[in-house]
């Protein structure tokens, strides 16, 4: 199963390479849905995708996720919905953190994109508790009951997405210097050389911050 929503030639017409599938479970698995624990990675995944729907969450620090359309970046406050068959890359670096996969049938999802959903506590500890059940161990009856729930629950969240994401590119150049800077942004001291060079306009940014994020 290829990608196939029209995202495999992003803008600025530098096609993307041949998306492999990546499975996590065996191809006669009965396993419908199960989870995946990624805290000991430290991995860029390369372009793939998957047949079945990934939530994916960092229950600490940050991870970053890529389709060819933008970047996103989930803190502990978001999570990130990628439907089967949608390629993408994942970059995870020693986070805490997991995925729930689903059967494509346990919820629609036709829209052929990465959806960033606000996570609350209730959801962030749906997913602690999902971590119980790995998608590559034989499927119990305590697991099915509970990803059929969570797959109902993921169908309503997924109606209150938030749009929140990066730019993204495939020349190299440009590629490097967005990486250049995402991590001087880590940097506390270059944000305080921003801040004394910008005055006053950045303290204001600095107090709307949270709603810049979310707008």
């Amino acid at each position: 199963m290829r990608a196939s929503d029209g995202q495999n030639h992003p803008p600025g017409g530098h096609a993307l390479p041949v998306s492999p599938l990546h499975r996590l479970r065996a191809a006669d698995s009965s396993t419908r849905a199960g989870a995946y624990q990624s805290s000991e990675m430290s991995v860029d995944t390369g372009w793939h995708h998957h047949d079945l729907h990934q939530l994916i969450y960092a229950f600490e620090g940050r991870l970053e996720v890529e389709s060819p359309a933008a970047r996103y970046l989930l803190a502990p406050q978001l999570m990130a919905w990628i439907p089967a068959g949608l390629s993408h890359r994942t970059h995870i670096h020693w986070v805490r953190s997991g995925s729930v996969f689903f059967m494509p049938d346990m919820v629609e999802d036709d829209g052929g994109r990465i959806r960033i959903l606000r996570a609350t506590s209730f959801m962030r500890e749906m997913l602690q508790t999902a971590m119980r059940w790995p998608i590559y161990a034989p499927e119990l009856p305590m697991g099915r009951s509970y990803f059929e729930t969570l797959a109902y629950l993921c169908r309503e969240w997924l109606q209150a997405e938030t749009s929140l994401h990066l730019p993204t590119t495939r020349d190299p150049k440009l590629a490097a210097a967005m990486a250049y800077t995402q991590s001087c942004l880590a940097d506390s001291s270059f944000a305080e050389a921003c801040r004394k060079r910008s005055g006053p306009r950045f303290a204001i940014a600095s107090r709307n911050r949270r709603h810049l994020r979310f707008a």
